[in-house]
């Protein structure tokens, strides 16, 4: 009972005194440290994974991998980034390095992160809207070729990672090694910048996601029409790109939903916004309410599931990609063991894969089998293949 109330009193004092700390619950435990670190693990092995397949299909001159390729490389950072904060919640809530590393690395990292994929997700829609307009023509709009794509996201990178700069300093440490809210987290400019942060990159791309799928649905309508009045006359590939456009807006819908659900959610209860979005600059209610802990768990678990359902929906929507992954598992299988022996992480293997990456592939098999059976009850989808 002593070694009881000792632990008690740690707790309390720790809590009370340190900003960032939270005396974690039961319900934290479970999702804290079982099941966003588990999401979080399966979601970081399927974007890897999805990287270096899509890296591989660059030679198809089309911007919707390149998107692609991106998000998920985002979203694999982003894996990173809140597997190690919900840990830091619970099992390395007593390690104070543990605990900086949080809150100075992967809280303003995690941040721009997930702008930066709410703004490639954004683009891919208008990059997929400007191709539903020339569905007719074999030809495809400068802003939807790949240069254009890479550049596009690049800048988009550059211009969040500016933005986010600020997220560096609204803690600090004081003379204990202590996090406490900094000069500039109390100040009104960071009240601005946390309004101007949430509506540029919460509000405003949820309202534009959901305006650009209405109009992918009305142009898809508009085709579909076209398709029933021309059928005789239009050539296979137009028939195809159509068929194509129909599944694509069903892929983009599940997107928009995720994020929808997942990412404006969790921006608006999370600590360091919560304070004055919804408590006004009370430090100490944002940090003690348990309804909102609540609520940041279920949405914490929701952007886990959001950054981490890119290989099942690559798996699911894109045979092209699927068919990848199956050949390249079923290649390594078919190898003999001596090779595999001989051949080392050090030494290249054929098409730029290391034998560490197909260990890692081999692995997944059983997740793109199960994953393009079971997760999405939904028409099999297939990405657009625009020719230049």
């Amino acid at each position: 009972m002593m070694l009881d109330e000792e632990l008690f009193h740690k707790i309390k004092n720790k809590s009370d005194f340190n900003l960032w700390v939270i005396e974690p619950t039961l319900i934290g435990w479970i999702a804290y440290g079982a099941v966003i670190p588990i999401i979080c693990l399966f979601g970081a092995i399927g974007n890897f994974i999805s990287v270096l397949m899509l890296h591989k299909m660059t030679q198809i001159k089309d911007s919707f991998f390149v998107y692609l390729k991106y998000l998920a490389l985002v979203n694999f950072g982003s894996c990173i980034t809140q597997a190690t904060s919900a840990l830091s919640n619970v099992i390395f809530w007593d390690f104070k390095i543990v605990i900086n590393i949080d809150c100075f690395i992967c809280l303003p990292l995690n941040n721009m992160l997930t702008y930066l994929g709410t703004a490639i997700s954004l683009t891919f829609i208008i990059d997929r809207y400007l191709l539903m307009r020339r569905v007719v023509r074999l030809t495809k709009p400068k802003f939807c070729e790949s240069k254009v794509a890479t550049n596009i996201c690049l800048t988009l990178a550059t211009i969040i990672f500016i933005c986010s700069i600020p997220f560096y300093f609204i803690y600090e440490l004081d003379e204990n090694n202590i996090i406490k809210a900094s000069k500039f987290f109390k100040s009104k400019t960071y009240t601005v910048y946390i309004w101007f942060m949430f509506i540029t990159f919460s509000v405003q791309p949820a309202m534009l996601l959901t305006v650009g799928i209405t109009l992918l649905t009305i142009s898809l309508k508009k085709i579909m029409q076209m398709k029933s009045k021309c059928c005789q006359r239009m050539s296979k590939e137009s028939l195809n790109k159509q068929e194509q456009h129909k599944k694509l807006v069903i892929s983009l819908i599940t997107i928009v939903f995720l994020f929808m659900i997942g990412v404006v959610p969790s921006q608006a209860v999370s600590r360091y916004m919560a304070t004055n979005l919804i408590f006004f600059g009370d430090i100490e209610m944002a940090k003690r309410s348990k309804p909102l802990e609540l609520l940041r768990i279920l949405t914490s678990i929701l952007c886990a599931i959001n950054v981490s359902s890119n290989f099942p929906l690559f798996c699911r929507f894109c045979p092209q990609f699927a068919e990848i992954v199956k050949y390249k598992v079923e290649r390594y299988k078919k190898w003999p063991r001596s090779r595999k022996r001989q051949c080392g992480n050090s030494k290249c293997l054929e098409e730029g894969f290391c034998n560490c990456t197909f260990l890692v592939q081999s692995l997944s098999s059983v997740l793109v089998a199960n994953t393009v059976k079971t997760s999405f009850s939904v028409v099999r989808l297939t990405p657009i293949f625009s020719e230049s």
